[in-house]
């Protein structure tokens, strides 16, 4: 058997690091979770033989004690493979691993972002710490054929270094409960409204600014849309002024964060994630899951998922024209959008349950090992 321990910020129930450490095959895998603090954002995730650890972090100045703890947590856990997920767990997890003598493995779960860092010197400080713990790590598993050219021909890391397996998720959460969607219909829209469902975090990155300008347009010719922006984020204040300028306050509501997700995403008639900057989204594999008709931006992880015009609609970023376009086309053919919404279901179910998904997981952990203890 195999020992592994995920090192990530949070963890939260259902995500694609919590959904690895439950499925796992407890016969192949002992999974351990590691975390820098004891809180998750949304929901925590509940474990009955997966043991947890918290390090404290409450900032980089802490990363030195961070990193003694999990070096004794290594060290009395047994461990043999830490898989650090994102920047800066992978930096302090592959600290951990060569003074531990174990194997090192990256989740590298961001796109193109070190790119946009404005500063040069940092921009060069983040690609060339993010290349060393590449080269002293075992694998770097990527979520996306965008993230895997990203480093394999731009960064030019070696190919057999890299992995590419997509998220895995838990198709049973995926069940709204019986009440939840007529619920929410009930309380957001009135009879005969169109719901738009867009979620996540209210930032730039995301944006819900372009799905604001693109309700503008089709309002006179749509006067019954209603647009939920589910989620919570900094940029809160400027999409609510950009609602009031865009005269939108009677169409357009944020909901906040909402534990019922999975009731929002049953309740709304479409679905649009107008993300200028991702590397896998969830919603776009939820909204699928719940077989809603999606529209989804060309960003990292899109064109993995979705078959244009076939199991969802793609349109460019940061363009509000196209968007209505897209928005126009499934408001005037609700059949069509039905369709696109029952294939993206049926891939979904056969391609991404983390059943499926998590032996490619087992199958990297054992073969890393295996390679370890051979050299």
């Amino acid at each position: 058997m195999v020992r592994v321990l995920h090192l990530a910020h949070i963890i939260n129930r259902y995500d694609f690091i919590d959904n690895v450490l439950r499925h796992c095959d407890r016969g192949r895998i002992q999974s351990y979770a590691c975390t820098f603090t004891d809180q998750s954002n949304i929901e925590s995730p509940v474990y009955v033989d997966v043991p947890r650890f918290i390090l404290g972090v409450r900032g980089r100045q802490s990363y030195p004690s961070a990193l003694t703890k999990l070096l004794r947590i290594l060290r009395r856990e047994r461990i043999d493979v830490i898989h650090a997920h994102h920047f800066d767990p992978a930096v302090i997890g592959v600290a951990a691993a060569r003074l531990g003598g174990c194997t090192a493995i990256i989740g590298r779960h961001y796109s193109d972002s070190l790119y946009r860092l404005r500063r040069s010197w940092k921009r060069q400080l983040y690609l060339r710490t993010e290349a060393i713990c590449c080269r002293f790590a075992a694998k770097t598993i990527v979520p996306s054929a965008y993230v895997y050219d990203l480093l394999t021909r731009v960064q030019r890391m070696d190919e057999r270094k890299v992995e590419l397996i997509p998220y895995g998720f838990d198709l049973a959460k995926y069940v709204p409960t019986p009440d939840g969607p007529s619920r929410i219909r009930q309380a957001f829209a009135a009879d005969g409204e169109i719901l738009i469902g867009c979620f996540g975090r209210l930032h730039r990155e995301k944006g819900q600014i372009y799905l604001l300008r693109a309700v503008k347009a089709l309002l006179p010719t749509h006067p019954r849309l209603r647009v939920l922006l589910v989620g919570e984020g900094p940029d809160r204040p400027m999409l609510e002024d950009a609602i009031r300028r865009l005269g939108l306050t009677h169409s357009v509501l944020l909901t906040g964060w909402r534990k019922d997700v999975v009731d929002f995403l049953s309740a709304v008639d479409i679905v649009v994630q107008p993300s200028t900057e991702e590397t896998f989204s969830q919603a776009m594999v939820e909204a699928l899951a719940l077989a809603r008709p999606l529209i989804m931006t060309d960003v990292s992880g899109a064109r993995d998922i979705i078959d244009d015009g076939e199991t969802g609609l793609i349109v460019p970023p940061q363009d509000s024209v196209a968007l209505t376009q897209s928005l126009r086309t499934l408001l005037d053919a609700p059949q069509f959008g039905r369709r696109l919404a029952e294939a993206g279901r049926e891939y979904v179910r056969q391609q991404l349950d983390i059943r499926r998904i998590v032996r490619r997981y087992e199958e990297c952990y054992l073969a890393a090992h295996a390679e370890s203890i051979a050299a």
